[in-house]
């Protein structure tokens, strides 16, 4: 079984994988084959749960990220470098035993996203002309919002344009966001005596939606990494005892919440506990080894999928 995992593994990776839907070899090929690849290449590991099956895994899923990312000219690094980091720490066996498993499959959730909007922004590269036409959009559903009754029947069939001309521009993209909005026009428009005002201001709610959904999923910025200073709890640009003070104030007395949780964490395993306060106040008094590796340095974080967040991460010398 080990044996057939590893040969699939290895035809994932290399591309010598023949598509069903196509019956065609595909070796090398364009990055979106590559993306289908890894796409694929997830689903087959979602079962992995052995920690000596996620470190080949994802091995596996990091040479073809990389692939991916040389392949397309650096333009997918953006997507997929919270998931290429978190890859490294479990081929580098450095990720707590205990939190193995579920992180894996949470990672395995990321990429499936990440995998989606590469592949948006690589079908779609002139994402300028989407936003003008969305702003055209949005301009006619302004212009026509106080249409009197007799000028209701243009003025959808002005917004159904606009509509068509959003999703002509998106090559098909957007038509999910105003597929609802789209058929109410339709029956409206072939109902008699003439679309209600009510049905028209539900309709102009429906496509105003519709702009913000599509402004939100295609635009959305992706993941960025936050530098910060680990240990430093209580965000004062420095690493000393009144940071375990902080930890154990906020665990034990109701003290303020660190505004960066990943910075109190300072032992980095992906949560705040007494064993943070405990490392840190060790190390600097009894000189005992530091609690993790990142410990009193500024960087982004190692394992950015765990379930401490930093909302601000104060200042970062």
């Amino acid at each position: 079984m080990t044996l057939a995992r590893n040969l699939a593994a290895w035809a994932l990776a290399s591309g010598f994988l023949v598509f069903p839907a196509t019956g065609r070899l595909c070796a090398d090929g364009s990055v979106i084959e590559q993306l289908d690849r890894l796409e694929m290449a997830v689903s087959y590991f979602s079962g992995v749960s052995d920690p000596s099956g996620i470190q080949n895994a994802s091995r596996t899923l990091a040479g073809m990220i990389d692939g991916i990312n040389a392949d397309s000219g650096g333009r997918t690094v953006r997507f997929f470098a919270e998931v290429r980091a978190t890859l490294e720490l479990w081929i580098q066996s450095s990720f707590p035993p205990s939190l193995t498993t579920v992180p894996f499959q949470q990672m395995l959730q990321v990429l499936r996203v990440r995998i989606q909007e590469a592949r948006v922004f690589l079908l779609q590269p002139d994402h300028s002309a989407i936003m003008d036409a969305l702003s055209d959009l949005e301009s006619t559903v302004n212009y026509h919002e106080g249409a009197n009754p007799d000028r209701i029947p243009p003025a959808l069939e002005a917004i159904a344009a606009a509509i068509d001309h959003v999703s002509e521009v998106s090559g098909g993209l957007t038509e999910v966001f105003f597929a609802e909005a789209q058929a109410k026009i339709r029956a409206e428009l072939y109902t008699l005596p003439g679309p209600s005002y009510l049905a028209y201001s539900e309709i102009l709610w429906l496509v105003r939606e519709g702009i913000r959904v599509a402004r939100e999923q295609l635009f959305r910025p992706v993941w960025q990494p936050t530098a910060f200073l680990r240990g430093d709890s209580n965000s004062d640009g420095a690493v000393d005892s009144s940071d375990a003070v902080h930890v154990l104030l906020y665990l034990f007395n109701g003290g303020a919440q660190p505004k960066c949780g990943d910075a109190a964490d300072a032992d980095d395993n992906g949560r705040l506990a007494l064993g943070d306060a405990v490392g840190a106040l060790s190390h600097l008094f009894l000189g005992t080894q530091a609690p993790s590796t990142s410990y009193g340095r500024c960087g982004p974080d190692r394992t950015p999928l765990d379930r401490v967040g930093c909302e601000d991460p104060g200042r970062c010398p």
